[in-house]
């Protein structure tokens, strides 16, 4: 016992010893020259407090991610590219649109401005300039003041239309942005100014490099690095991106048209050869096949835009279809899960699977998957920048058409509810509807099915059941 308690204590004394070396080795590696100048440009706060600081703020930061995109770490050009993105007004961008564009937008608005003039530091309104605090609006320190000059809402850079204004709502209140009009119209400019000489001090070929490299960042080695031939453009994409897209695409659509050949012969075989009372909706293999492409699809997705970083048009209209994709099978797993979930608790309570209480537990498990449903789709329309009471506009008009074209369908699925709650008959019953009568096989969603004594299945829709006297006797009765 006492060669154990040595032993902790002498392990003991060793970590301690371990961790106060490794606190020691942190707290001097972080008071590094190279490191603190690297944490200071990657976590300081962005500037937005007046147009100069925006405007110049934007500029030092992505004449950072530059340079470090020459470094060794490049990787971190990508924390500072986000960071630029913060300078520029997205508001008008859906949620979509703004997570494929921002970064080119940013880069491209970078290659403008290397190639204008751009004015001095003193003649850009600052913070007391910008907010009607300066000396020369009345504001004089220690003093009161003579006028109030209301804060500059927009600014231009003199002889071009790029533009910073002042955010008057919502949580970015009082900052200074580059417009939703300039950032719309920063592609077609870049177009136009692309082949004219850089300025003194720019950050030549920011955006290609950027293009050109896989992944959210910059790497001047691996773009240097390329072979001629692969930085041939076709639609602002180059050949390797080409390549890789159209593989990766078509690999996609083949996975997906085995994925659910195989869930629906598994399922197939599954439920074939059940008996009438015991038959089953069971789909695993289609939860699986879903789930697998919903996965995939997400997957192909980050690949085209994060992997093999394409641009511009192509990359807007190939993430709008992965992303319509996307939320299209996850709908569908959803559904299908929920479905499952009800078709479970009905195996788990023993109920008959053609009863009146099977068939009401399913009715609700497809009216609450069905919610789920709409509620995705609302949110895959908010993405895609549509707004909301368009949707609802559309769901209702859409509503009225179906509920007109399938009244009576309609008339039926009500009366299912009636009769399931109300039972007014269960499975193996002798009932008497209006001229039928007959032995019930079969309560359904919309009819009832019953055999006569004649042998003959008599399908009955529940609206005609729940319209009428019902005769429920518990065998056939005699004569």
């Amino acid at each position: 016992m006492r060669n154990i308690k040595k032993y902790r204590q002498r392990t003991n004394w060793l970590l301690l010893i371990q961790r106060t070396i490794a606190t020691m080795i942190i707290l001097v590696a972080s008071t590094h020259p190279t490191v603190v100048r690297a944490q200071k440009e990657l976590f300081e706060p962005t500037q937005t407090t007046s147009p100069r600081a925006t405007l110049f703020s934007f500029i030092n930061t992505m004449n950072r991610a530059y340079r470090v995109g020459g470094g060794d770490h490049p990787g971190n050009s990508a924390k500072l590219i986000a960071k630029a993105i913060r300078y520029l007004d997205l508001s008008e961008l859906s949620e979509s649109s703004a997570d494929y564009l921002s970064i080119e937008s940013a880069l491209k608005l970078k290659e403008v401005l290397d190639r204008i003039e751009i004015p001095d530091r003193s003649d850009v309104p600052g913070r007391l300039e910008a907010t009607g605090q300066s000396r020369e609006t009345g504001i004089i320190k220690g003093g009161e003041a003579s006028t109030i000059v209301p804060p500059i809402t927009l600014w231009q850079i003199p002889g071009t239309n790029i533009e910073i204004h002042r955010i008057e709502t919502g949580l970015r209140e009082g900052e200074y942005l580059f417009t939703p009009r300039t950032v719309s119209r920063v592609p077609v400019w870049y177009d136009r100014i692309k082949d004219k000489p850089y300025k003194e001090g720019a950050t030549p070929g920011i955006y290609e490099a950027y293009s050109l490299t896989p992944g959210r960042e910059i790497n001047l080695h691996f773009y240097q690095r390329l072979p001629n031939w692969s930085q041939w453009t076709f639609a602002d994409q180059t050949v390797w991106q080409w390549v890789a897209a159209v593989l990766t695409l078509l690999i996609l659509f083949v996975f997906i048209g085995y994925a659910l050949k195989f869930a629906r012969v598994f399922d197939g075989n599954l439920n074939s050869g059940q008996s009438e009372e015991n038959r089953r909706s069971w789909k695993p293999a289609s939860l699986i096949a879903l789930l697998a492409i919903t996965l995939t699809v997400w997957g192909v997705d980050y690949a085209i835009d994060d992997i093999y970083n394409l641009t511009g048009a192509v990359l807007l209209w190939l993430g709008f279809m992965l992303k319509l994709l996307r939320y299209v099978f996850t709908a569908w797993f959803t559904f299908v899960l929920i479905s499952q979930i009800f078709e479970m608790s009905i195996w788990i309570r023993g109920y008959v699977s053609n009863s009146a209480l099977a068939q009401l537990f399913r009715l609700v498990g497809y009216f609450i998957g069905g919610t789920a449903v709409i509620l995705i789709l609302f949110q895959a329309a908010h993405s895609f920048g549509l707004p909301a009471y368009s949707i609802v506009t559309g769901f209702g008009v859409t509503g009225i058409a179906v509920s007109l074209a399938a009244r009576e369908t309609l008339q039926d699925i009500f009366s299912t509810f009636e009769i399931m709650i109300e039972r007014p008959y269960r499975i193996g019953d002798y009932i008497e509807v209006g001229k039928f009568a007959g032995t019930v096989l079969q309560i359904g969603f919309r009819s009832t099915k019953i055999r006569t004594q004649s042998d003959v299945i008599v399908t009955i829709p529940h609206s005609s059941i729940s319209s009428g006297p019902i005769a429920t006797y518990s065998s056939i009765p005699a004569g």
